[in-house]
């Protein structure tokens, strides 16, 4: 796919981002998605709001966190998923030294922001990584790695597709669908997208690492050089 095809792939999910209402959706006015880029910037630690993380990957009581904005149809974050997310999980988080706060910043689709909300419920049936790995997977193998940027605004995680990746990583689908109709996780869900303004998240994917702001799929040394200074 050409940059110029890409690009008007990305702004036409950006366009159905903002036309997409109700319990999956977020304050456009608030929290504007943009095509990320690929910068590393100071965050200012005062505009950090306390909160206890809901989604976690990892031990929740490592030393060190990366807090992860990320949309499970967005391009960008699946390259991310697929090389250094994957070192990263095994040299830091498998290792118990480190842990990822993921927090939905939804871009592309309805049925993107619906399977976010869907983490929400997966989380309460103990199998958030799974479901989060399963659904990046999914998103690669079948339209990313292939160069089918159009399906991260086409509406291709339907009931059926959802519903196999629930079989695979062991989660009754009863319960979540119950879990996705529940206030509270409407609530969960809309509070973890609210902190994506104080952190100043304009795109996907989105990082911060004490304090340090990473845009874009950048190469894992870059996370390993924050990572190791917040270990020290």
């Amino acid at each position: 796919m050409s940059n110029i095809t890409r690009n008007v792939v990305i702004l036409v999910g950006l366009l159905i981002a903002f036309s997409v209402w109700g319990i999956f959706t977020f304050d456009n006015k608030s929290k504007t998605p943009t095509k990320s880029s690929e910068t590393v910037d100071s965050v200012d630690s005062k505009l950090q709001p306390s909160t206890s993380p809901i989604l976690v990957i990892g031990n929740p009581n490592a030393k060190a966190t990366i807090i992860e904005y990320a949309d499970y149809k967005c391009p960008e974050c699946g390259k991310f998923f697929q090389s250094a997310g994957k070192q990263i999980r095994k040299d830091y988080v498998e290792t118990g030294l480190v842990k990822i706060v993921f927090r939905p910043y939804p871009v592309y689709s309805e049925d993107g922001a619906k399977a976010l909300a869907g983490s929400y419920c997966a989380n309460n049936q103990g199998k958030f990584t799974e479901y989060h790995d399963e659904l990046f997977e999914y998103m690669w193998s079948n339209h990313f790695q292939k160069g089918d940027y159009q399906k991260a605004i086409d509406p291709v995680l339907n009931d059926s597709v959802i519903g196999a990746i629930l079989k695979n990583v062991g989660i009754d689908k009863a319960t979540y669908d119950s879990c996705l109709a529940n206030e509270d996780t409407r609530k969960a869900y809309d509070a973890d997208i609210d902190l994506a303004a104080p952190d100043e998240i304009q795109g996907t994917p989105s990082f911060i690492i004490g304090g340090q702001k990473i845009v874009g799929p950048q190469p894992y040394t870059v996370f390993k050089t924050l990572l190791d200074i917040q270990l020290r």
